[in-house]
């Protein structure tokens, strides 16, 4: 796991030697830049299974939104089926 800080988040990447839309990582989650402490915790501790803990913005791969996007009315949501 590694991070690589973006203009407004950071991304918690699991990497791959394949590669596809996000780049050359299998899958990445973005964190606020006010979460970094929770972003570098996430990139030491987790063992890369499901979804990271932590207030996640948006996945990668797939643009689902986590437990800390702030979301707007009228947002997609994967998650509500």
């Amino acid at each position: 796991m590694h991070l690589i800080p973006l203009m407004f988040t950071v991304r918690v990447c699991v990497a791959s030697a394949s590669e596809n839309r996000s780049g050359c990582f299998a899958d990445g989650w973005c964190y606020a830049k006010e979460r970094l402490a929770d972003a570098v915790h996430v990139a030491l501790f987790w063992d890369g299974k499901g979804d990271p803990p932590g207030p996640w913005i948006r996945n990668v791969l797939t643009g689902r939104y986590g437990p800390g996007a702030n979301r707007r009315p009228g947002d997609d949501d994967e998650d509500a089926a």
